[in-house]
């Protein structure tokens, strides 16, 4: 029922629930836009392989929303399977956020905290990304006729040395530094790379 639920995948839009099961792993549960009262503007999917170490929040509705940008967008947020509740709470935040101030989210956003993500963790905010743990083909979804219909923006978990750093030399420094870096950036409890 969840991947029926999930992804709309008839019409437009069509290859958004394939491109991320294919790449993400089957859809765990499904959390319905309705799921807390009212219609928050978008599901959220929890995608996985079973046993997996890592797993993925994925928005299902944005796209139907207008927040700027090159395509309509859906957002991603994969961490440790331990991890799950709080990837889901950063996937939800930065997505209601969004629409709440009509954000244009694009590859290099910043977005900065005050607090850590979660207890105990050093991130305190989230650089949108295409997906480092994947091919980047991940990143934009094709319709039947082959053009761009979506794009799918990883939100990568960032500590306040690390957003420093993307603030000042832009995001592409950033990313350099997390290719040299030895830690995982699925992980929360993980140091910071700057």
């Amino acid at each position: 029922m969840a991947a029926a639920a999930a992804g709309r995948a008839h019409g437009a839009f069509g290859g958004f629930l394939p491109q991320i099961t294919g790449r993400l792993g089957p859809v765990r549960e499904y959390e319905a836009a309705t799921a807390h009262g009212g219609d928050r503007g978008f599901a959220v999917l929890h995608l996985g392989a079973p046993g997996g170490e890592v797993v993925a929040a994925v928005t299902d509705g944005l796209r139907w929303h207008r927040l700027g940008g090159a395509h309509p967008l859906e957002l991603c947020c994969t961490l440790l399977t331990e991890q799950a509740e709080k990837a889901h709470r950063i996937v939800v935040q930065v997505a209601e956020m969004a629409l709440e101030y009509g954000l244009a989210l694009t590859s290099g956003t910043i977005i900065h905290g005050e607090q850590p993500l979660a207890p105990d963790c050093e991130p305190v905010g989230v650089v949108c990304a295409g997906r480092p743990f994947i091919d980047a083909e991940f990143e934009l979804v094709h319709g039947a006729d082959g053009r761009v219909e979506l794009q799918i923006l990883t939100l990568i978990p960032a500590t306040a040395a690390e957003l420093a750093l993307a603030a000042e030399h832009g995001a592409d420094a950033l990313y350099t530094r997390w290719s040299d870096f030895d830690g995982d950036l699925a992980d929360l409890a993980r140091p910071s790379a700057a």
